[in-house]
C-alpha cells in the first residue's frame, strides 16, 4: 500500500519519543520538525495513518493536500479603475467635480500611497490631498440601495438623476430608479413617495443627493455597480421601512444570478429633541446605579463615591518663614501642583495616604500635629520622608518645622455630602458631565444630560422583521448631538441615577432646531436612565458614528453621537460627494457632513462586502454575519483626544472638578469653555448652550465607550475574484490574530485527500 506524508500534531505534553516508540512503533517518521513542538511529518499508508487517528494523543493526522503554484490576483485590468483623481478633503477644487473624490474613498482601502508618503489628513498641512487613483473588482454588484429621508424634494435639485456622479459605472445611463412606492404599499400615499406619476422631475433633496453620493456615486462612494433609490418619511417611520422590506422580498428576481439582490438601506435622520431633555446638577444626584456589559451592577452613592489615594508632595525651603510646597493633590494637580505655593494647604479626603518628601530636613525638621500635640500613627516624623492616612472621618492635620513656628500648613480632609469633586464614577460609567449654564441663576454647573426615556419598540419590532428575511440590511446614523447611548439588549441600558426631591433641573425644548433652556424644580425623588437611545443601536441594525478624516487625529467628529451603541465609525464632515453647494462645469458637488454622510458611506462599504460574499457562496450573509465580517475588517485605530496628547489643555479626566486644575496653573477645572485643537473647530467641548443648534450643537472630544473601529474594505475583498488571494497585507475577515494561546501547530485542522 503506498505511503503519503501525513502531518501529526500532538496534543499538548505529549512525549514526541515515546509516541514514536510505542503508537507509532514501525512508522517511518519523515521530518521531526526540530524547532516545532507538537508536529511531526509522517510517511503513512492509510491504515498506519488512521491507528494514529485512535490515539488520545493525537489532535490531528492529516495528508498533505496537492500544492500549485500561486499567482497574484489581479494579472489583468482590474474591473473598475479612475485615470489619476485628487483624494481630498477641507478646500473646493477647480475644474470639474468628478476629477475628485474624497478622502474617504483613500481611508476606507488603502491606507498608503502610491509613493508610500504618510500620514495624510485634514490636519496634514499640504497632505490634505494627493493624487492617486480608485480601483476595485467589487463594486456592490447586485445591491439595491434605498434611502429613507426625512426631508422633502427641491425643485432646484431636478434633473440630478443624470448627474456624472448617478451614472452607472460603465456607462452615461442614470443608475438612479423612481418608484411608485405606493405600488409597494398603499399607505405610500405622498406625492415625493410616487415618482412616476406625482412631480416626476423633481425626486431629490440635497441631503439625499448627498447620502446617494456617499453610498453609491460613481465617483464618491463604494457602491459604484448598485442601484439608487429613494423615499421620505411622509408617510412615517414604520411605514417607509416596512414598504422597503415588502418591496425587497417582493422585487423580481435578478435573471443573472438566479435570486433577488440585496437590499442596504440608509436612515441619515433623527427624532427632534429626544436627546438632551433635561439635565440635572451632579451634586443634586444621590447615586448612580451602573450597570456593566456583563449585567453586573453597582450602586455608588454621594458618600463612597471616591476611592483612596496617595499623594507625594515635595517640601523645600529657601529660609526660615515657610515650607515651599509642590505636588499633586485633591485640588492642586499637572501644572498647578508643579508650581510652588508657600505654606500651601494639602486638600485630601478621608483614607486618602500623603507621602510628604522634605528635601529641607535638615534644618527644618517636619513634624504632624493637631493642636500642638503629635499626631499617632505617622511615619517618618522629623526625618525626609513623613507619611500619613488622614482618617476616615474628616479632620485637619498641621504640617510643622519643629523649630520654625511660621513654617506651616494644614492637612485638610474634606468631608461634604457631595461627590467630593470627583466626578469619574459619572465618567467611569459613561454618564459625562455637560456644561449648562443654569437659567436659575445663570451660572455654569456640571450638569447629567438626560434623553427621552422611551424606547422606540415600533422600530426595534420592525428591524427584528428585517432579520427574518436574508438580504436586507439597515444602516442608521448615531445622531448629532454628542449623545452617548447604548443598544437596549445591552445591561448598561438600565443604569440610572436617583435626583434629590426638591432640587431645580434644567429643562431643554426644542423650537426651529435650536435648543431653549428653562429652569424646573424636581418634586419627588426620581430615578433616571441618561444611557438610553430612542432609535440607535440593537443587533438588527448598524448604528454609525462619524469620526474625522485623518490619519493622526483619528478622532470622532466632535458632534457625532457615541458609546456602546456603535458598531463602527464611517468619515463624516469634509466628505467630497454631488452634494449639490456648488457648481463646477460637469455639475453641482460639494462636501457633505454628518453622520448623516457616515452612515451611508458604510452602507456603500457594505455593497462591496455583499458582493465579494455573494460571488464566494451564491448567499447574502445574515445581518449577524455581516456585521462581524465588517467589524473584523474594520481598522482599529480610532482614539480619544487625551490618547494624543500630554498637554495640559487637552481632555477633562474629572477628578478634580472644582480646585485650581485643568487648563493652568491660575485656572480652576470650573465648568467653563474648553477647546481642542485635535478636532476640526471645537470651542465648546462638553458644553450644551442655550439657542444652539439641536442638531450638531454639543461637542466631545473623547470616545466614551465607542468601540474604536473605522470602516475599511481589505484589499482582498476589494481587489478579489471570488477565490483565494495570494498577496496582500490587509487583515482578513476571519477575526482579530488572537494574542495568547497555542499559535503554532494550529488545532483542529481539517485535511482532505
Amino acid at each position: 500500500m503506498s505511503k503519503r506524508i501525513h502531518n501529526v500534531i500532538f496534543q499538548p505534553g505529549t512525549d514526541e519519543a515515546d509516541f514514536l516508540a510505542n503508537e507509532a512503533a514501525g512508522m517511518q517518521v519523515h521530518c521531526n520538525f526540530d524547532l516545532w513542538d507538537g508536529m511531526i511529518a509522517m510517511m503513512l499508508t492509510d491504515e498506519e495513518a488512521e491507528t494514529l487517528r485512535a490515539s488520545s494523543k493525537v489532535i490531528e493526522c492529516g495528508p498533505e493536500r496537492d500544492v500549485q503554484e500561486l499567482v497574484s490576483y489581479p494579472s489583468t485590468t482590474p474591473r473598475y479603475e479612475t485615470s489619476s483623481v485628487t483624494y481630498r478633503t477641507k478646500f473646493n477644487p477647480t475644474g470639474n467635480g468628478a476629477e475628485n473624490t474624497g478622502l474617504n474613498m483613500f481611508f476606507t482601502s488603502e491606507f498608503k500611497t502610491a509613493d508610500g508618503t504618510q500620514p495624510f489628513g485634514y490636519f496634514q498641512g499640504t497632505e490634505y490631498q494627493f493624487d492617486d487613483t480608485v480601483k476595485s473588482n467589487y463594486l456592490g454588484e447586485y445591491v439595491d440601495i434605498v434611502a429613507i429621508e426625512a426631508g422633502s424634494p427641491a425643485s432646484g435639485n431636478a434633473g440630478h438623476e443624470d448627474h456624472v456622479d448617478f451614472e452607472e459605472w460603465d456607462s452615461n445611463n442614470s443608475k438612479f430608479v423612481p418608484m411608485e412606492w405606493s405600488d409597494t404599499s398603499s399607505s405610500m400615499t405622498s406625492a415625493r413617495n410616487n415618482q412616476v406619476t406625482n412631480n416626476n422631475t423633481n425626486w431629490f433633496s440635497s441631503h439625499a443627493i448627498g447620502v446617494l453620493s456617499a453610498a453609491g456615486g460613481k465617483y464618491c462612494g463604494w457602491g459604484k455597480k448598485s442601484s439608487l433609490r429613494v423615499m421620505y418619511l411622509a408617510d412615517g417611520v414604520t411605514t417607509a421601512y416596512y414598504t422597503a422590506l415588502t418591496w425587497h422580498i417582493n422585487k423580481p428576481v435578478n435573471p443573472v444570478t438566479g435570486v433577488r439582490n440585496a437590499t442596504v438601506v440608509t436612515g441619515a435622520w433623527g427624532f427632534v429633541g429626544v436627546d438632551h431633555e433635561r439635565f440635572y446638577k451632579i451634586n443634586d444626584i444621590s447615586q448612580i446605579v451602573a450597570y456593566q456589559a456583563d449585567g453586573s451592577s453597582e450602586t455608588i452613592t454621594r458618600n463612597n463615591s471616591y476611592k483612596p489615594k496617595t499623594w507625594n508632595i515635595t517640601m523645600t525651603a529657601s529660609g526660615s518663614s515657610a515650607y515651599e510646597v509642590t505636588g499633586d493633590d485633591r485640588i492642586y494637580a499637572k501644572v498647578a501642583g508643579d508650581t510652588q505655593v508657600s505654606n500651601r494647604v494639602i486638600t485630601v479626603k478621608p483614607g486618602d495616604t500623603v507621602v510628604i518628601d522634605n528635601q529641607a530636613s535638615g534644618g527644618h525638621p517636619l513634624y504632624i500635629r493637631k493642636s500642638g500635640t503629635n499626631v499617632a500613627g505617622v511615619s517618618g516624623q522629623g526625618t525626609s520622608t513623613v507619611t500619613v492616612t488622614m482618617p476616615e472621618a474628616g479632620d485637619v492635620y498641621d504640617y510643622i518645622c519643629d523649630y520654625h513656628g511660621g513654617m506651616t500648613g494644614e492637612i485638610r480632609a474634606n468631608v461634604s455630602n457631595n461627590w467630593y469633586d470627583d466626578y469619574r464614577p459619572f465618567v467611569d460609567n459613561l454618564l459625562i458631565p455637560r456644561v449648562i449654564e443654569d437659567p436659575a441663576d445663570s451660572t455654569d454647573k456640571w450638569m447629567i444630560s438626560i434623553p427621552d426615556q422611551t424606547r422606540y419598540s415600533a422600530f426595534d419590532t420592525v428591524m427584528s422583521q428585517y432579520n427574518s428575511y436574508n438580504g436586507i440590511y439597515a444602516f442608521t446614523s448615531a445622531g448629532n448631538n454628542s449623545h452617548i447611548g447604548v443598544s437596549p439588549t445591552d445591561p448598561r441600558f438600565n443604569t440610572s441615577i436617583t435626583v434629590d426631591a426638591g432640587s431645580t433641573y434644567v429643562t431643554n425644548t426644542i423650537t426651529n432646531d435650536r435648543n431653549t433652556l428653562t429652569s424646573s424644580t424636581q418634586g419627588s425623588q426620581t430615578t433616571v436612565y441618561p444611557l438610553r437611545a430612542e432609535n440607535t443601536g440593537g443587533d438588527n441594525q448598524f448604528t454609525i458614528a462619524a469620526c474625522q478624516q485623518d490619519d493622526v487625529n483619528r478622532l470622532m467628529d466632535d458632534y457625532s453621537s457615541r458609546g456602546p451603541q456603535i458598531d463602527f465609525a464611517a468619515y463624516g464632515a469634509y466628505t467630497w460627494t454631488s452634494y449639490p453647494t456648488g457648481t463646477y462645469s460637469d455639475g453641482k458637488w460639494g462636501y457633505f457632513s454628518g453622520t448623516s454622510c457616515a452612515a451611508p458611506l458604510a452602507a456603500g462599504c457594505a455593497t462591496v462586502f455583499l458582493e465579494h460574499y455573494f460571488t464566494e457562496r451564491g448567499v447574502y450573509p445574515s445581518i449577524a454575519k455581516l456585521k462581524d465580517i465588517m467589524v473584523n475588517a474594520a481598522k482599529e485605530n480610532l482614539i480619544g483626544d487625551t490618547d494624543l496628547s500630554t498637554d495640559v489643555d487637552d481632555g477633562i479626566d474629572f477628578q478634580n472638578v472644582s480646585g485650581s486644575y485643568l487648563l493652568s496653573a491660575t485656572c480652576a477645572y470650573q465648568p467653563q469653555d474648553l477647546s481642542s485643537s485635535k478636532l476640526y473647530a471645537s470651542t465648546e467641548v462638553n458644553r450644551i448652550k442655550d439657542n444652539n443648534y439641536q442638531n450638531g450643537g454639543a461637542e466631545l472630544t473623547e470616545l466614551y465607550g465607542t468601540p474604536a473601529l473605522r470602516v475599511h474594505i481589505p484589499w482582498g475583498i476589494r481587489m478579489g475574484n471570488g477565490k483565494y488571494i495570494a498577496g496582500g497585507s490587509e487583515q482578513t475577515t476571519n477575526g482579530r490574530r488572537p494574542v495568547t494561546g497555542r499559535a503554532w501547530p494550529r488545532q483542529k485542522v481539517s485535511f482532505s485527500s
